[in-house]
């Protein structure tokens, strides 16, 4: 029959189960603090990620809100930039033109005609001053005399073409470049136009008026080679036409030719 285990066999059978029980107490224990571990991971990671979400829509609204005021001042800026460019476009405008007729003034004058010469082609100078216009501005009063002046230059303004200049030079003096005419003849013909449009009536209020004008005419290059020479050639055959009745046109050369 077989022997009973010693006392040692004993020992080494409790040592094993129990260093096995120890092992699983203590494998257990670690798993348990490894389920702690990754739970508090996981936890941590959920919060992580609300927190995340949290930020990604405060951004996004933030964004949204910039984006907006963005747009807002874009479309500050933008109206700003064309405000500027009209308030410039005024200024140029008002720098160029007269402020009663709209029409060109002196400077703008000059510089069309100082163009019209470098272009070095034929130009037609007219200076043109109203018969009368003091006589009904002191009657009728400035007023009525502002009214004529404007009815004038409209006038003035709509028998010319595009590409020519017409401006109010001061008073009841205007100016016409003529670019490139076709001949003397196409010249005397827009003056009889013009004095003939200028003289019909011309309703003041109450009053009902007419006036006429003289022009005077210089052309480029027989005349004069630059601004100053022939404006003077075209004043002087403006008074050249008041001494012969007014209400009638005078090219300059034509008063050399007849030496008057």
């Amino acid at each position: 029959s077989r022997s009973a285990p010693s006392y040692p066999d004993y020992l080494s059978i409790v040592i094993s189960a129990t260093s096995g029980v120890i092992g699983t107490t203590l494998l257990l224990r670690r798993i348990n603090s490894l389920n702690l571990s990754l739970q508090e991971k996981i936890h941590f990671l959920e919060k992580s990620k609300e927190e995340l979400a949290l930020y990604r829509n405060n951004l996004e609204k933030e964004v949204a809100v910039r984006t907006k005021e963005l747009a807002r001042t874009n479309e500050d800026l933008l109206r700003e930039i064309v405000e500027r460019k009209r308030m410039e476009a005024e200024i140029r405008y008002h720098a160029w033109h007269d402020a009663l007729t709209g029409l060109a003034n002196r400077e703008l004058f000059h510089s069309r005609l100082l163009a019209a010469i470098a272009s070095n082609e034929n130009v037609a100078v007219f200076f043109m001053d109203l018969d009368g216009f003091k006589n009904i501005n002191d009657t009728l009063g400035h007023d009525s005399g502002d009214l004529l002046l404007q009815e004038t230059a409209r006038r003035i303004a709509g028998e010319m073409g595009e590409k020519d200049t017409v401006a109010r030079m001061g008073g009841d003096e205007f100016t016409v470049v003529i670019t490139s005419p076709s001949s003397k003849e196409d010249v005397a013909a827009c003056a009889e136009r013009l004095l003939r449009n200028v003289s019909g009536p011309v309703s003041l209020g109450d009053a009902c008026v007419s006036i006429t004008a003289s022009i005077g005419i210089s052309c480029y290059p027989q005349d004069g080679k630059n601004v100053q020479e022939l404006m003077k050639c075209a004043d002087m055959a403006m008074y050249k036409a008041k001494e012969r009745g007014r209400n009638r046109f005078c090219f300059w050369s034509e008063t050399r030719e007849k030496g008057s």
